[in-house]
């Protein structure tokens, strides 16, 4: 199994646009799944694409979306999307590689082996974000990732709209949700761990017959209706949070309810945890011995889980032997 290469730069300045290193970068998503759309598969390859951002500007698609669909993939013929060290968000908006869009959607996919890691997507509170698995039809053997994202401000954030199974969700940041931050309204398992969705009129909502959420460590927050709502389907929460008393309404048990946040700048949308916060800290529970890719042991930020985890996207770290732990703002 060979691994083939690419490269995103929405600022690259020079080069072929062939994607075949950085300097030749192609210059949005969108313009590299068109023109690299291929039977993987059949090649005996995987693709990982890496998503650069040399001067912060952004993948902008305006109106268009990223829709992968097409290719030939299987559980070693996938593709991996990932913005690097360097270049990927700090957990706050547009602090790294991020895709905006004012269309309907953000990006679609519509293949069974796709990968998004640490990728943002910003919209103008309308739309979709990410539609994981469009149009599939309940392949078993599919593997959909969202991990380390920063996903905000679209009509509905993540929406599962496909029936299949293997989606997974983790160390994830979704944030204003004018509806949902999930919405499951297909036949698919999906499992969340360690995510914070927080503002959205309701965080998830399962509306299919033969839905489940299977959620542990998810720190909700709704500013509108409630966190969670069970239309159709079977929610399993463990170790999870919420601002409301919808958490322990459900399958699973340890779950925190009406709880208060503290943020380290919750008005500028930095939802990492505040060391003077009682919600979250030290309330969640160590996930690492599950099987893959449910068994890591590090956080939105890269930074490591020790000790008792807390429930969310981030892992508080304190200052160690006078060793005064920072993280890096925008305005620096």
């Amino acid at each position: 199994m060979a691994e083939i290469t690419r490269y995103i730069d929405p600022d690259v300045a020079a080069g072929d646009g062939s994607g075949d290193s950085r300097i030749n970068a192609f210059s949005g998503a969108i313009a590299w799944e068109a023109d690299q759309e291929q039977d993987l598969d059949g090649g005996g390859n995987f693709m990982v694409v890496h998503c650069f951002a040399s001067n912060s500007s952004a993948d902008a698609f305006g109106d268009s979306f990223l829709d992968i669909n097409g290719w030939g993939l299987s559980a070693a013929s996938y593709i991996e999307m990932v913005a690097d060290v360097g270049d990927r968000h700090d957990g706050t908006a547009n602090s790294g590689y991020f895709i905006t869009y004012t269309g309907a959607y953000g990006a679609i996919n519509r293949e069974e082996f796709v990968r998004f890691r640490f990728i943002e997507v910003e919209g103008d509170n309308a739309g979709i974000g990410l539609r994981p698995n469009f149009g599939l039809s309940g392949p078993a053997t599919s593997d959909i990732r969202i991990e380390g994202c920063l996903l905000h401000n679209s009509g509905n954030i993540i929406e599962v709209d496909g029936a299949s199974d293997n989606i997974y969700i983790s160390n994830t940041i979704i944030y204003d949700g004018v509806n949902y931050g999930i919405l499951i309204s297909a036949d698919s398992a999906v499992k969340i761990y360690s995510t914070t969705i927080v503002d959205t009129d309701r965080c998830v909502r399962l509306n299919a017959v033969g839905s489940t959420a299977d959620m542990k460590n998810v720190l909700m927050r709704h500013d509108g209706v409630q966190c969670l709502l069970e239309s159709n389907g079977t929610f399993t929460l463990d170790y999870c949070a919420t601002n409301d008393d919808t958490a322990d309404d459900f399958l699973g048990g340890n779950n925190q309810v009406n709880q208060t946040y503290t943020f380290v700048n919750d008005a500028g949308n930095d939802f990492h945890l505040d060391e003077t916060d009682i919600g979250a800290i030290d309330l969640g529970l160590d996930t690492s011995g599950e099987g893959a890719p449910l068994n890591f042991t590090d956080d939105i930020d890269a930074e490591e889980r020790t000790g008792t985890w807390d429930i969310g996207a981030d892992q508080f770290v304190a200052a160690v032997s006078g060793i005064v732990v920072l993280r890096r703002r925008r305005d620096e």
